[in-house]
C-alpha cells in the first residue's frame, strides 16, 4: 500500500480520546507507507498431516522434518482426511520450493499426507489469482494488491472428511507461520531465479505472530464464537464432514487494539483478547526505542500486573487520551510493522491436524 485509498476503514475515536492522537497515526502511518514493502503470502498455504509409526502402534504427526528422510510415509491408516476446495493460488512457484511434497490437490486421500491450500475469492490469504498482470509485476516490491500489510484481513477454510461419520472424532490442530525474504533487483522486481531465505531473526518472527492474528470459529449448538489460535494450536471435536473457518488479522494501528475495531473481526470477545494480549506480551507487539530503565523488563511502562477487563480498559483509555503515551506506543507498534515490511517478502502458513485423546 502506498496511499491511503488501500487502507482499511477505522473506527471513530471515543469522545474521551485526544484528537491529537489521530494526527501521530496519521502522520506516522503515511511516513511507514513511504518505505513498507508489502509481505506476499500467496499460496503458500499448506495443510500438512504427515504420520509416522512406532514400535507402540502410536500415531504423531511432524511437520516436514522427516520428509527428506527416504522413510515412506502413508496416510492411509488415519481416521479422517482434509481437503480444501478452490484454484490453485498465487506464488505457487514459490510454495513448491518450501513445501517440495506437497501438491496442489483438493484432499489429503489418495496417498497425499500434505497438500497445498486451496483459495477462491472469499477464503484466501490476499493471494487469489484473478489478474492478467504477469507474476513479474505482481512481486514487484511495491506491488500493493496482491500482499499483506497492516488493515489486512480474511478467512480460510479447510474440511474435516472422518471415515466414520458417525463417530465422533476429536482433533487437535497445530499452526506454524514462518517468514522469509526474497531478493531484488535494481528496479524493485523479484529475482525468482533466487531461493527464498527463510527468516531466522527472533525479533522479526516475534512481530511476525503478533501482528499476523489467527482465529477459529467454534460453533456450541446455536452460539457461534471466534476464538484466538493461542499458543499456535487449538482442538475441535467433529461427527461427520464439518468445513472450519480460519479467521486471520494484522491490525491497522494500535488504537484499533485499544479501542477493540479491528477490522475483519466481528466478535466482541475475540476483540478483547487481542487488546489482552498486547498487554500480556507486548514485546511481540511492540519494538521499542531508547534505553529502559530497567532492561530486564523492557516493556514494563506498558504491562499490567493483574490482566482484569477493568484494568486493562483503565489502561487503555489512558494511553489513547494521553498524547505523549500513545505517542510513544503507536511509534513502537509502527516500528515493529516497519520492521515486517523490511525484512519479509513472504510468508507460510502451516496447519496440522492429528488424533488427539485427550479431550473426552
Amino acid at each position: 500500500m502506498n496511499d491511503n485509498k488501500n487502507k482499511y476503514p477505522i473506527g471513530e475515536l471515543p469522545q474521551s480520546a485526544s484528537q491529537s492522537s489521530q494526527v501521530v497515526d496519521e502522520l506516522a502511518e503515511k511516513k511507514r507507507e513511504q518505505k513498507k514493502s508489502l509481505i506476499k503470502v500467496g499460496a503458500m498455504l499448506v495443510l500438512s498431516i504427515i504420520m509416522l509409526i512406532f514400535s507402540s502402534l502410536s500415531w504423531f504427526t511432524n511437520n516436514r522434518s522427516v520428509e527428506g528422510s527416504g522413510m515412506q510415509i502413508k496416510a492411509g491408516g488415519m481416521p479422517f482426511e482434509l481437503k480444501t476446495s478452490g484454484t490453485t493460488a498465487l506464488y505457487q512457484t514459490r510454495t513448491n520450493e518450501i513445501f517440495p511434497n506437497a501438491p496442489s490437490a483438493s484432499t489429503t486421500s489418495g496417498g497425499n499426507s500434505s497438500i497445498s491450500w486451496l483459495v477462491n475469492q472469499g477464503s484466501n490469504i490476499n493471494n487469489y489469482k484473478d489478474s492478467d498482470k504477469t507474476l513479474k509485476e505482481i512481486t514487484k516490491i511495491d506491488s500493493s494488491d496482491y500482499g499483506l500489510g497492516p488493515g489486512s484481513n480474511g478467512i480460510l477454510k479447510f474440511t474435516v472428511v472422518p471415515t466414520n461419520p458417525d463417530a465422533q472424532l476429536n482433533l487437535r490442530f497445530t499452526t506454524v507461520l514462518k517468514g522469509y525474504s526474497a531478493d531484488y533487483d535494481d528496479d524493485g522486481y523479484e529475482i525468482d531465479t533466487k531461493a527464498l531465505t527463510d527468516i531466522s531473526d527472533e525479533n522479526i518472527n516475534r512481530y511476525l505472530n503478533g501482528h499476523i492474528l489467527f482465529f477459529y470459529e467454534f460453533r456450541d449448538g446455536s452460539d457461534t464464537n471466534i476464538v484466538m489460535i493461542e499458543n499456535n494450536e487449538f482442538e475441535m471435536s467433529f461427527t461427520g464432514e464439518t468445513e472450519v473457518t480460519l479467521y486471520w488479522v494484522w491490525p491497522e494501528t494500535l488504537r484499533n487494539i485499544l479501542n477493540r475495531n479491528i477490522t475483519g473481526l466481528d466478535d466482541s470477545s475475540a476483540q478483547n483478547e487481542i487488546r489482552k494480549l498486547l498487554f500480556a506480551h507486548p514485546e511481540i507487539f511492540l519494538e521499542r526505542t531508547g534505553t529502559p530503565s530497567d532492561s530486564s523488563k523492557p516493556y514494563d511502562e506498558i504491562s499490567i500486573a493483574s490482566l482484569t477487563d477493568e484494568n486493562i480498559s483503565s489502561v487503555s483509555e489512558d494511553i489513547l487520551t494521553t498524547t505523549k503515551k500513545y505517542e510513544k506506543y503507536s511509534g513502537w507498534y509502527n516500528n515493529a510493522d516497519q520492521t515486517l515490511g523490511d525484512s519479509v517478502s513472504y510468508v507460510s502458513f502451516e496447519l496440522t491436524a492429528e488424533l488427539n485423546n485427550s479431550i473426552e
